[in-house]
């Protein structure tokens, strides 16, 4: 994942400052001049292994030169040495480096000091563009995906500049690992529910062995299992008023109307058939 270096992190602070201190002397500004113009050329030609070594002679004539300092911290970060950069803020008074904090910050960044780093960045304004960009690369290095998102939405709504295409592409990376995240959570959640469905099973499996094992281990008389056979069968449901003396009846499985005991209960219905018929139809009794 690329990442924007913070503050842009392609040029070297102006090298005028109107409130630093005072320069030593009137004849010595030439020659400070002149190494600040040779660190400016070695910067734009991005030579900055030249750019290093006027920093340091200007360095050895005029200790006392805060910009120098500056200049060579800044080239260091520039050329990726991180340890020269960071032994320099340790070593150098503050009053020769001046405010460098955020450098500092981004040194330990860099070295993988992510606490550190966050530490460092404390005493500058909350709302510096520059403190926010580092803070959501820490954030992003540390996993904390959902502070680096919010941080970096708000850039892309509420900050334009030359880097406005990298912040919006590392947006989207971050964005893309939340959703990563999402869906790594929901599938051990599901490999969770099945290792507990599992889990239950092998329980009652393990049950089912114990009670085998308990019966295995005190065995039953034959007697015994026999009376719980016995015991285990259905009673048979008998009809009411059964004679066991009394041969059952042999036409029991014919229906009722074919038996010969059978006799219909009213015979007057054999009349009432003459007179039914379609109406005008002519009666079958020649004798009528």
């Amino acid at each position: 994942m690329s990442w924007v270096v913070p503050g842009g992190g392609r040029r070297v602070p102006a090298l005028s400052d109107p409130d630093g201190p005072p320069m030593p002397s009137e004849a010595s500004l030439v020659d400070i001049c002149q190494y600040l113009k040779d660190i400016q050329d070695g910067e734009a030609a991005e030579d900055f292994a030249k750019a290093i070594e006027a920093a340091n002679k200007l360095i050895r004539r005029f200790p006392q030169e805060t910009l120098a300092y500056k200049s060579k911290l800044v080239l260091l970060i520039r050329l990726n040495q991180w340890e020269d950069a960071f032994s320099m803020i340790n070593k150098c008074p503050g009053k020769k480096l001046g405010d460098c904090h955020f450098e500092k910050a981004y040194v330990l960044y860099r070295l993988g000091k992510l606490d550190e780093s966050l530490t460092a960045l404390e005493p500058l304004p909350k709302d510096d563009v520059r403190v926010k960009e580092l803070k959501a690369q820490i954030f992003y290095k540390q996993d904390k995906f959902k502070e680096s998102c919010d941080i970096l939405q708000w850039m892309v709504k509420n900050h334009t500049d030359e880097s406005d295409e990298e912040r919006l592409a590392n947006f989207q990376a971050v964005q893309q690992m939340i959703e990563a995240e999402k869906k790594q959570a929901e599938a051990s959640s599901s490999e969770m529910d099945v290792d507990s469905g599992e889990k239950m099973l092998t329980r009652k499996e393990e049950k089912y062995l114990k009670k085998r094992e308990a019966r295995n281990a005190n065995p039953k008389k034959e007697g015994e299992i026999a009376k719980l056979k016995r015991r285990q069968r259905k009673r048979k449901i008998l009809p009411k008023n059964y004679d066991p003396n009394v041969p059952p009846d042999p036409e029991r499985w014919l229906p009722k109307h074919e038996r010969t005991a059978y006799r219909k209960k009213n015979k007057k219905t054999r009349d009432r058939e003459i007179g039914r018929g379609t109406q005008g139809s002519a009666s079958a009794n020649p004798n009528v």
